[in-house]
């Protein structure tokens, strides 16, 4: 498997990765069948948390979490909205931290009130200071000037 530099982070993940969007739709053992396939292949990044998806990533995570790169998103506007989906998310996958935590980020006013005192933005810099996360970001599927 080819690894490659995320961003500008030290975190090497594969070329490839898994979604949990679609992995919901599978039976439990399925979903996790699938995701420790991929991780025995050589895939270690995971990204999504879509219904019970973070259950079904949980034995892997449990096999070799040093190794494995989760990324989540939210929609959360406010600091205090950011962390409790950061505990959330910490509790669904039954894990220490969430490598990388992206807030979704469509517009400018969004990314404005993700910034502003007390929005998302500060939920994340606490998040991180407590280290339960390692880094953040933004996902934009629309506007690539955001």
């Amino acid at each position: 498997m080819e690894y490659r530099r995320l961003g500008r982070t030290n975190l090497q993940v594969s070329v490839l990765g898994v979604g949990g969007g679609y992995l919901m739709l599978l039976e439990p053992e399925q979903g996790t069948a699938l995701y420790e396939r991929a991780f025995d292949l050589g895939l270690n990044y995971f990204d999504g948390r879509y219904g019970d998806s973070s259950r079904k990533l949980r034995p892997v995570l449990k096999r070799d979490r040093a190794r494995c790169v989760v990324a989540v998103k939210t929609r959360a506007e406010s600091a205090e909205g950011a962390m409790n989906r950061v505990e959330e998310d910490l509790a669904a996958l039954d894990t220490d931290y969430i490598d990388v935590f992206m807030l979704r980020c469509y517009t400018h006013e969004m990314l404005l009130e993700y910034t502003a005192p007390g929005g998302a933005f500060d939920g994340l810099l606490r998040a991180q200071q407590q280290g339960k996360i390692r880094f953040m970001g933004l996902a934009n599927h629309s506007d690539p000037g955001v």
